[in-house]
């Protein structure tokens, strides 16, 4: 049989006698079938030349290069793609008219696994660059200072920020707006994180509380990173959810997961904890939809939660853990920033390109910060935020220990119990947060923990029944 060296393409030409020196022939007959079989090791390499084309195997899904990131590719796509050529080789390609007749389910199948096999990256996307996609190039970041290149497939990313970067580009009011509320010692901390956000990985492992008064500004910062960052970039923090079964799958690809205006028990919530695995490198098994391919993603997302009340979180005995993770900011300013309605989308069209540059300043100081000290700098003001948060979701538990010991003799209802932590907790030189369902969540373990003594419906008081415990009493 003689062939074309090349496939008539709007695209390229490819050689195809280094592929059939390398592979075999398209197809070959058999014994059985004067047809013969389609040479399904050829196709995929046939296809991995004419296409950029990766598949990610932890996650179970191809990612075609689309001119400027790679974009998720359905196997049905590509199977109506692989179906395509070979029907125009078959009319092409002098004596391979029999290729009209492989084209079916089996042979395409066969063709995709190993197409798998040859294009197979896995975790190509989660790997620490030196380079970040914006909508006119991609900067690289690996010289004494940012440099703009052309869209290329050897950069590898499946995220794009949709600014343009402008060299000396400047963001006057963004400055003035939102960062002006923060305390001085705060804004740089803030500009790292941002650094970090548009780099796509979550190198620091933080996590970034925005808290304070409402209207203070906050809510429009994380408007602003998320617009940065861009919105199919982000997606919505649920932690209510974070243990269901297919709640991480929606995570998948993301860079940003924002909490935005959430309430104080934000992360009591049970599912809360994944938060440490899923900024802390961790791989993490997940399930998704209408699939049955084991898939996993590395923990690398960037956080971004806004408060406007006090926070605690659930400890579970990893105290270190959530004290490494948190960065607490502070909006503490008493007079409210004017009302603009779509402040954030008019800060990114006039000032996109120059908040841009202010969030590369930010990664270039974090990278700093690590080089130097391990991990982002922070001062003692912005460490004992965190230390008072954490002393405050323990204060179930200091409380009891202080002020409540065993009596076998005695009992307490949860009424009374609550009565008195509520008072402990508003003194003066605590202030902290009183939320009834998070104490009453909590105190079953601690009695258990502590007294040994487990929750009844049965302690009598004015003559009725109310739930409390036995065996314990209040310290005089």
């Amino acid at each position: 049989m003689t062939i074309h060296n090349q496939l008539l393409s709007d695209t390229m030409t490819l050689d195809l006698s280094a592929l059939i020196k390398k592979y075999g022939a398209p197809h070959f007959p058999t014994k059985r079938n004067p047809v013969g079989t389609l040479n399904e090791v050829f196709w995929s390499a046939f296809f991995a030349t004419l296409n950029e084309i990766l598949y990610e195997n932890r996650e179970g899904e191809f990612y075609g290069y689309g001119g400027k990131i790679y974009d998720p590719t359905s196997e049905h796509l590509l199977r109506q793609q692989l179906t395509n050529d070979i029907l125009r080789a078959s009319q092409e390609w002098l004596g391979y008219l029999a290729l009209s007749q492989l084209c079916n389910a089996r042979h395409l199948g066969g063709v995709l696994t190993h197409l798998k096999g040859m294009t197979q990256m896995e975790g190509v996307f989660s790997r620490p660059r030196e380079y970040i996609h914006v909508a006119n190039g991609v900067i690289e970041l690996n010289g004494a200072s940012p440099k703009l290149v052309g869209f290329d497939p050897k950069f590898y990313s499946r995220n794009l920020i949709p600014i343009d970067y402008k060299p000396g580009a400047k963001c006057p009011k963004f400055i003035e707006q939102l960062l002006k509320p923060l305390p001085a010692d705060d804004v740089p901390v803030l500009q790292k994180l941002f650094g970090m956000f548009v780099s796509g990985i979550n190198f620091l492992q933080k996590i970034l509380i925005l808290q304070g008064a409402p209207g203070s500004g906050k809510s429009q910062l994380a408007a602003v990173a998320r617009l940065l960052i861009g919105p199919v970039n982000c997606t919505e923090l649920r932690t209510a959810h974070l243990g269901d079964r297919f709640e991480l799958a929606r995570y998948m690809s993301k860079i940003l997961l924002i909490g935005a205006d959430v309430a104080g028990d934000f992360l009591n919530q049970p599912g809360a904890h994944n938060l440490k695995k899923m900024t802390g490198g961790d791989t993490i098994g997940l399930e998704r939809k209408y699939s049955n391919h084991e898939c996993s993603i590395l923990g690398v997302f960037c956080v971004l939660i806004t408060c406007n009340s006090r926070m605690t979180v659930i400890l579970d005995g990893d105290r270190g853990a959530w004290l490494r993770r948190l960065i607490i900011l502070a909006y503490e300013q008493k007079t409210h920033t004017k009302n603009i309605p779509h402040f954030a989308q008019r800060l990114i069209c006039d000032e996109g390109p120059g908040i841009l540059n202010w969030a590369l300043e930010g990664l270039e100081l974090a990278n700093q910060d690590v080089a130097s000290i391990g991990e982002i700098g922070l001062t003692a003001e912005q460490r004992t935020r965190v230390e008072a948060l954490l002393d405050e979701s323990e204060g179930v538990r200091v409380f009891v220990v202080n002020h409540i010991k065993a009596d076998p003799l005695g009992d307490m209802t949860t009424e009374e119990i609550l009565q008195h932590y509520a008072v402990y907790c508003g003194a003066p030189e605590r202030g902290w947060y009183f939320n009834q369902r998070v104490v009453e969540r909590q105190l079953p373990d601690i009695m258990m923990q502590l007294f040994r003594t487990s929750p009844s419906k049965h302690i009598l008081r004015d003559g009725k029944n109310a739930r409390g415990y036995r065996g314990i009493t209040f310290v005089p």
